[in-house]
């Protein structure tokens, strides 16, 4: 049985999405292991004091364990996080990983990590964290600890080819001698972070001089004491071929679920038109000179409100309770067209709040572009969904479930003139219904669960008209009686103004009748079944 605004499950999941998909060949991730080195590593305080924990035992390569460091979950209590200044350490087991480097007082951390090995016997954790304050943390650990961390995306965003119908972006010029920074906000937490660069649309390698991660203050400022420098294969610069990704080193980073987090990098070779993500609904800032580690936002002059060659967050350890992550997939209508800038209310976010505030939060990104099609490449608007569906969601860490809300701007810009690069070839219901049904064995080959979700009214948009109408109907029609998948999210009837149907209801309508406002984004997700995910 199908209720209006709710998600019917036959297996456990829920679904949401708008309007595309794509996925190119999935690059493997550049190595960033070090050298296998003596397991011993000291538990410091912000003023590197702390005791020593011992392990004896056979070295190990750290590329068995992703980088060496990234991929180790830190015992049963994972991370402790003392203090404002977030200096102390002393609630790692150290049996199993090597030393830290010295405290750099200019990034408000520790140096670069030494290699893990696989420690033996026990390790006595006794740490003391102060500058504002001190905390102390005891303990023991005992025996082999070496399970690999559970990466889970905390955040992320397609990427784009440059061009320039996003307004006000920098995309087509690219970047020299400029830091760049850039504020997300992570859907879930952990003990660890790292980040993933892009550059898909490259057509040179993008050369990064340096990187850092720190807790978001306010605009382009972060919390003093929070940055930490990023390392690339234990490197502090990096280079991204032309049409790859790379993954940052993991850092020790006490991350809370919906907790902002600023990430900034130093590009001071020419980079040549950048990979970017065009519509961010947020603000990301721009410095002449080399600026990764200010704390204040004074040399950041210039904003946008898209983001450059940052794709994904991560995190990892922490006390997360599910591992399965939900990955939102669609057009403008999941990417957040007309929600308020900087108040995160696109529907993933909202979903990801509603998560938290019943005491699970849980790994929700977001992989909608606006404009983007499922048939239909598009310059400006993304390749389309059954190209980068693969690299954009089946690449995302631990993922469990896929919401796929895709198909309104096949239909309606094959009907309408003023389609920036003029219309699109009109499809057909039988070649979108083909479509969804591709995606469907995509994922399901991968074991992820599928939730159609039913396209959203659009009547009084300015690509409306009957035929276009009759395809939306039918297509719904469809995901709502196939059985093709693992649920279905009924956003038609959940957005819908009583009074006509095929309209939005104009409490969630943003003026142009086929974009929600902040409560229609609310609307969607408060119309998936959490207990069902």
């Amino acid at each position: 049985m199908i209720m209006s605004g709710s998600l019917v499950r036959r297996s456990a999941v829920a679904a949401l999405g708008a309007v595309a998909l794509a996925a190119l060949p999935v690059l493997p991730d550049v190595p960033g292991g070090l050298g296998p080195q003596r397991a011993t590593a000291r538990a410091a305080g912000a003023d590197g004091r702390g005791d020593r924990g011992h392990g004896a035992g056979r070295q190990q390569n750290a590329d068995d364990y992703d980088y060496g460091y990234g991929d180790y979950e830190f015992g049963d209590d994972d991370y402790d996080y003392y203090g404002d200044d977030d200096y102390g350490y002393g609630d790692y087991e150290f049996g199993d990983y090597g030393d830290y480097g010295d405290f750099d007082p200019e990034f408000g951390g520790y140096g670069d990590y030494g290699d893990y090995g696989e420690g033996q016997g026990h390790s006595h954790r006794h740490g003391t964290a102060h500058r504002h304050g001190k905390a102390h943390s005891h303990g023991r650990s005992q025996g082999h600890h070496h399970r690999k961390a559970r990466w889970r995306g905390g955040w992320a965003a397609s990427p784009q080819a440059p061009n320039n119908v996003f307004r006000n972006n920098w995309s087509r010029v690219g970047f020299a001698r400029q830091t760049i920074r850039q504020v997300v906000r992570v859907s879930t937490g952990g003990s660890q972070a790292r980040i993933e660069l892009s550059n898909r649309y490259g057509t040179t390698p993008l050369k990064v001089a340096g990187a850092t991660i720190a807790r978001t203050d306010h605009g382009a400022s972060v919390q003093a004491g929070s940055v930490r420098r990023l390392t690339f294969g234990h490197r502090r610069s990096a280079t991204v071929p032309a049409g790859g990704e790379l993954r940052s080193d993991a850092v020790a980073l006490k991350v809370r679920a919906l907790e902002s987090l600023t990430v900034t990098l130093y590009l001071d070779e020419p980079t040549g038109p950048a990979t970017f993500h065009g519509l961010a609904s947020a603000t990301s800032y721009r410095a002449d000179g080399d600026h990764r580690s200010d704390v204040g936002a004074k040399a950041f002059t210039s904003t946008s409100r898209s983001w450059y060659y940052l794709s994904g967050v991560e995190v990892a350890g922490g006390r997360a309770r599910h591992r399965d992550g939900v990955v939102a997939f669609g057009d403008s209508i999941t990417d957040g067209f007309g929600s308020r800038v900087d108040a995160d209310n696109r529907y993933p976010d909202e979903l990801a709040e509603r998560f938290a505030a019943a005491g699970r939060s849980r790994s929700v990104v977001n992989h909608g572009i606006t404009g983007n099609q499922l048939t239909n490449n598009s310059e400006w608007a993304g390749e389309k969904a059954l190209t980068r569906f693969r690299r954009d969601v089946l690449n995302e860490p631990n993922v469990g479930t896929v919401i796929l809300l895709e198909g309104i701007n096949d239909i309606g810009m094959s009907e309408w003139q003023g389609v920036t690069g003029g219309p699109t070839p009109s499809r057909t219901v039988e070649e979108l219904i083909a479509a969804q049904r591709e995606l469907v064995r995509q994922a399901h080959a991968k074991g992820l669960k599928v939730i159609g979700a039913t396209l959203t009214p659009f009547k009084g948009a300015q690509y409306y008209n009957e035929r276009g109408e009759n395809k939306r109907d039918a297509l719904n029609d469809w995901i709502r009686t196939s059985d093709e998948f693992d649920g279905v999210l009924d956003l038609d009837r959940a957005l819908a103004d009583p009074a006509d149907r095929d309209r939005l209801a104009a409490a969630y309508d943003i003026g142009d009748h086929l974009h929600p406002n902040d409560a229609g984004y609310r609307a969607m997700a408060d119309a998936v079944d959490i207990d069902g995910l």
